[in-house]
């Protein structure tokens, strides 16, 4: 037993036209599926790549720290606002004390 059903010229075109577009799409889906894994695969590198050249960087920063001499933090200097802060105090109680010198 079989069965057969008739299409009209129209309807047969308008279903290839269909057909077709859905080829299309089903291609341009797959072409773009692969680009974007062909780009994640790149990404991937490159951030492998940076993820070992800082590895080797900090090991450098390493075996460089070990060539520097030791310096405590109390024999550095202090420039910048601590430093003026401490010279606007200094200068204050030099201000106070000839004040407090002159009322006697």
């Amino acid at each position: 037993m079989s069965i057969h059903i008739n299409f009209l010229e129209e309807e047969a075109k308008e279903g290839k036209k269909l057909i077709l577009d859905t080829q299309f799409s089903l291609l341009k889906t797959s072409r773009s599926f692969n680009n974007y894994a062909r780009l994640r695969k790149k990404e991937l590198t490159i951030k492998s790549s940076i993820s070992n050249k800082l590895k080797n960087v900090s090991l450098l920063l390493q075996n460089f720290e070990t060539f520097l001499p030791k310096i405590e933090e109390n024999s550095i200097p202090k420039y910048g606002k601590d430093r003026d802060d401490e010279r606007i105090e200094a200068e204050l109680r030099q201000i106070r004390d000839r004040i407090s010198n002159l009322a006697i």
